[in-house]
C-alpha cells in the first residue's frame, strides 16, 4: 500500500499535468505572448520536478532513488533557466541576444552529465556528478540516497547562484528601465513566481533528503495553478495584438473580425459603438455578426458594386476581405467605410448639378430663341429688300432639311448626321446667302445681263457675296469653334459654292475637303436656283432640274448625296408642286 504522502504527490502530480495541458491547448489555439509562453514552459517543469517526487517517496533500491535525483535535478536547473526566461521576457528594449544564448545553453551540459550518471563501477566521466552513492535508511526508517558530490556538482551549484543572480538582476534593471503600469506588472510577476524561485534555490542548496511533510509540492501546486492562471487570464504584453488592435482602434470605420462561420471575434471602438453588443464578443461568448453585414461576407466572390448600407441614420461602404493563407479560409474582415458625409456632399452636388442643368438649358433656349430671331429678322428684312433672295433662302432650307433626313435614314454619315445636327442645319441654311443682303445695302449689287445668265448663275459677282456672308456670321455670333451652330452658319455661308470636282469658290475645295453641311446646301440651293429664277428667265420643269442635278454627281456635288436626292425624288417633287402652284 502507498503512504498518504504519495497519493498527495499523486493527486498534485495529475492537477499539474492537466493544467500544463490547459496551457498547451491555450497557446496552440491563441497567438500566445512572449510571457505566456515562458510561463507555460515553468508549469511544464514542474511536471518533471513532481515526477522526481513521485519517484523519490515510492522508490526503495538504488537506481530507482538515482533516477528520482536525476529528475530533480535537471528540473530544478530548467526551472531556474525558465524563471530568467520569464523576467527576461519583459525587456522594454531589445534584449542581448548573446547573454539570453548563453543562459539558455548553460544547463545543456548538466543535463547531460546528470543523465548520464550512473554506479561507482561505471566509467569515470558518467560519475562526475554523483561521485558516488548508497542507499541508506532515515530515522523515518524510509530508504534514502546518500552520495558523494563530485566536482560537476559544486558546478551545478554555483550555475543556479548565478541564475538567481541573473533573475533579480533582470527584475531590477526591469523595474528601473519601465514605465509606472509596466513596473507594477512586472512586480505582480515576480512575487508570484518567488515561490518557485525559493523552491529551486533551497533545493540546489541543500541536502538531497526525502521531506518528511509535503511543503514542496503544496507549493509546486500552487504555482502551477498561478502559471494557468496567467497564461489562460493575462495577455501580458503580445506586440502583434497590441500593434494591431492599436492600429485597428485608431480606425474611425468600424472594423469586424469574423471566423468562418461569421460570429464576430474583434471588433474596434467605432465597430462596437456602433453595435454595443460586440464588446462581449469572444470565443466564448458566440454572438454573430450582424445579417445583413453576413450577407456581405457570405458572397463566393466580392464586387466592387457593393450596395451601400444605412445603419443609425449613417451610410458605410461595406469593404469585406477575406483571411486566407495555403488556400486555406480562416475568417474574414469587414470594414464599413463611412461615407456619410461624402454622400451628403454628393446629394449637394447633384442638387446643384440639377440646378444648373436647368439653368443651362433655359440659357439654351434663350439662346436658340435669339438665334431664331436673328436669323427669322434676316429672312424678313431679305423679304423687304429683294422678295426673291428672300423666298430663296426660305425654300433652300426646306430642300436642305429632306436631304439632310434621307441620309440619316439611310446611314450615311453616321457619325456626323444626328439629330441635333439636322435642326441646327435647317436653321443656319437661310444664311448661305445672307452676304446677298449685306452686298445690296450697301449698293454694290451689280446684276448681270439677263441674256447671259446661265442656269442657277448668281445675280452677284463672285466670291463676295460668300466671303460677305462669313463676316456677317462671324459679327451675329460667338466665335466659338465648338458652337454646332456658328460652324455650320459659317460653313453653310463661305463654300455652299465649292465643288466636288475642285472647281468652286472661294477656295477651290475638293471632295470630302468641303464640309457636309456645305454640301448639302450646295444641292439644295443649285435646285431651287434652277427650277425658280428672276423672270424674265424662264425656269426649268423638275425633270429638267432634276435630271441636271443628276449628271453633276461627281463634279459639282457630293455623289453620296445625288443619291440620297433620288432616294427624295417624291418629296422634292412635293416642294415643287407646292412652290409652282404659289406662283
Amino acid at each position: 500500500m502507498y503512504s498518504t504522502q504519495f497519493w498527495i504527490f499523486f493527486t498534485i502530480s495529475f492537477f499539474c499535468l492537466f493544467a500544463t495541458i490547459s496551457c498547451f491547448t491555450t497557446t496552440l489555439l491563441d497567438r500566445p505572448s512572449v510571457q505566456q509562453r515562458n510561463v507555460f514552459m515553468t508549469s511544464g517543469i514542474v511536471i518533471f520536478y513532481i515526477i522526481g517526487h513521485i519517484l523519490h517517496f515510492t522508490a526503495t533500491g538504488e537506481y530507482s532513488l538515482l533516477l528520482s535525483a536525476k529528475f530533480e535535478y535537471t528540473a530544478n536547473l530548467c526551472l531556474l533557466a525558465g524563471l530568467y526566461n520569464s523576467f527576461a521576457g519583459f525587456n522594454r528594449t531589445a534584449p542581448n541576444r548573446i547573454l539570453i544564448s548563453v543562459a539558455r545553453s548553460m544547463p545543456i551540459p548538466f543535463i547531460m552529465m546528470i543523465s548520464m550518471a550512473s554506479n561507482k563501477t561505471s566509467f569515470w566521466g558518467f560519475n562526475l556528478f554523483f561521485k558516488d552513492f548508497s542507499v541508506k535508511t532515515g530515522p523515518n526508517g524510509l530508504s534514502d540516497l546518500a552520495f558523494e558530490r563530485g566536482p560537476v556538482f559544486y558546478c551545478y551549484t554555483a550555475l543556479s547562484a548565478l541564475y538567481a543572480l541573473l533573475i533579480i538582476g533582470t527584475f531590477i534593471k526591469n523595474c528601473i528601465s519601465a514605465t509606472k503600469k509596466e513596473r507594477l506588472l512586472i512586480i505582480k510577476m515576480f512575487l508570484r513566481l518567488v515561490p518557485l524561485l525559493a523552491i529551486a534555490l533551497i533545493f540546489a542548496f541543500t541536502e538531497h533528503k526525502r521531506p518528511l511533510t509535503p511543503i514542496n509540492p503544496v507549493i509546486l501546486f500552487a504555482a502551477t495553478a498561478l502559471c494557468a492562471y496567467l497564461v489562460h487570464k493575462e495577455k501580458f504584453r503580445n506586440l502583434y495584438d497590441l500593434s494591431f488592435f492599436a492600429v485597428v482602434d485608431s480606425l474611425y470605420d468600424p472594423l469586424f473580425v469574423t471566423d468562418t462561420n461569421f460570429f464576430v471575434r474583434n471588433a474596434n471602438t467605432a465597430a462596437k459603438i456602433l453595435f454595443p453588443e460586440y464588446h462581449k464578443a469572444n470565443y466564448k461568448n458566440q454572438i454573430q455578426i450582424a445579417p445583413e453585414l453576413k450577407e456581405i461576407l457570405s458572397q463566393t466572390v466580392y464586387t466592387m458594386d457593393v450596395k451601400n448600407l444605412r445603419i443609425a441614420s449613417r451610410e458605410f461602404c461595406p469593404e469585406p476581405h477575406r483571411i486566407e493563407r495555403d488556400g486555406i479560409l480562416y475568417g474574414y474582415i469587414l470594414v464599413l467605410n463611412d461615407i456619410t458625409e461624402q454622400s451628403n456632399r454628393f446629394m449637394q452636388l447633384e442638387h446643384k448639378n440639377l440646378q444648373l442643368s436647368v439653368d443651362y438649358k433655359e440659357i439654351e433656349n434663350d439662346l436658340l430663341a435669339t438665334r431664331s430671331k436673328i436669323v427669322g429678322g434676316l429672312i424678313q428684312y431679305a423679304l423687304e429688300q429683294d422678295s426673291y433672295n428672300g423666298e430663296h433662302m426660305r425654300r433652300t432650307s426646306n430642300y436642305a432639311a429632306i436631304l439632310a433626313r434621307q441620309l440619316q435614314a439611310a446611314g450615311k454619315y453616321a457619325g456626323t448626321i444626328t439629330n441635333e445636327y439636322k435642326a441646327i442645319l435647317c436653321q443656319v441654311v437661310p444664311l448661305h446667302d445672307a452676304g446677298k443682303i449685306i452686298l445690296a445695302a450697301q449698293g454694290k449689287s451689280k446684276p448681270q445681263d439677263k441674256n447671259k445668265e446661265d442656269a442657277g448663275q448668281d445675280a452677284y459677282p463672285s466670291p463676295e457675296h460668300v466671303n460677305a456672308g462669313a463676316k456677317l456670321i462671324d459679327r451675329l455670333f460667338v466665335n466659338d469653334q465648338n458652337d454646332l451652330f456658328f460652324t455650320l452658319a459659317k460653313d453653310v455661308a463661305l463654300y455652299h459654292h465649292e465643288w466636288w470636282d475642285g472647281s468652286g469658290y472661294p477656295k477651290g475645295l475638293k471632295g470630302e475637303e468641303i464640309p457636309l453641311g456645305a454640301r448639302i446646301v450646295a444641292l439644295a440651293n443649285e435646285f431651287d436656283s434652277l427650277t425658280v429664277k428672276r423672270p424674265p428667265t424662264v425656269p426649268f420643269s423638275f425633270a429638267e432640274a432634276y435630271t441636271t442635278i443628276l449628271s453633276q454627281s461627281g463634279i459639282h456635288f457630293d455623289p453620296e448625296i445625288v443619291e440620297a436626292f433620288k432616294l427624295a425624288r417624291k418629296e422634292f417633287l412635293d416642294m415643287y408642286n407646292q412652290v409652282t402652284k404659289s406662283k
